[in-house]
């Protein structure tokens, strides 16, 4: 077993052990989309979060979570996709359906997803949530949305 050398700084991270959390970063947003319709996908406002990763060799575990409200408009079983992006790169996605009613009906469910990143990089990553949905005759807000990356020493 490693041993774990206290620095000024603390505890120096060479030392820790595979699969230790080595800094968590969150982000709780309020921000939202309005009316984003099929065409392509569409930046969630503030539903992002960077982290500067200690070494190439960790590992970036990214959980987002989030409420879709669909306000139906003249048709059923809309679905909206939320995707997770690392840049511009996209890693993973979660859909949302709603299959009933017509003309203004108002559901919220929630949706949530993870990912284990493998960054391979110690500059800034940013990562980010971004949506569409599958019927452009309805528009939708995702909003009480959150985005927590912890990095894992590898």
């Amino acid at each position: 077993m490693a041993l774990s050398k206290i620095t000024n700084a603390g505890v120096a991270t060479s030392g820790l052990p595979t699969g230790t959390v080595l800094q968590t970063v969150t982000n709780s947003t309020e921000g939202y989309i309005s009316g984003q319709t099929n065409t392509s996908l569409a930046d969630v406002t503030n539903f992002t979060v960077s982290i500067t990763p200690s070494s190439t060799s960790s590992k970036i575990f990214v959980v987002a979570s989030a409420y879709i409200a669909n306000a139906l408009v003249g048709s059923a079983n809309v679905s909206v996709q939320l995707s997770l992006l690392r840049g511009s790169t996209q890693l993973s996605f979660a859909v949302n359906s709603s299959e009933s009613g017509s003309g203004g009906l108002q559901t919220k469910d929630s949706v949530a997803f993870s990912f284990l990143d493998s960054p391979s990089t110690t500059s800034a990553t940013t990562y980010k949530v971004q949506s569409l949905t599958n019927n452009s005759g309805s528009s939708y807000t995702v909003d009480e949305g959150r985005i927590v990356v912890m990095e894992i020493a590898g």
